[in-house]
């Protein structure tokens, strides 16, 4: 199976964060659909506690929670709770 262009850009980086865990990377999550995808190649970084999943808007970043969670509870995959989730609201200010 191929990867979806966002499971290939994080598998890409993957290595050299795991070899400097000072890194961090913070995953922008625009439609909840896509978190899925990536749960497989960012499941290192959960591991160590290197990725945040950032939403655009607070009920993607609920849903992304809500799925961290349950991915930590039902598939027994703990490493998911070291996994932060949080909302950024892009905002554009208009010159007059």
């Amino acid at each position: 199976m191929a990867l979806p262009g966002d499971a290939k850009d994080i598998k890409l980086v993957v290595p050299a964060m795991l070899e400097n865990p000072a890194v961090r990377a913070a995953c922008l999550i625009h439609h909840a659909d896509g978190l899925a995808d990536i749960r497989e190649v960012s499941m290192p970084l959960a591991i160590t506690g290197q990725i945040t999943y950032v939403g655009l808007s607070p009920h993607v970043t609920d849903f992304v929670r809500r799925e961290l969670q349950n991915w930590a509870k039902f598939d027994r995959q703990p490493m998911w709770n070291n996994v932060d989730a949080a909302t950024i609201i892009p905002v554009r200010v208009f010159p007059r």
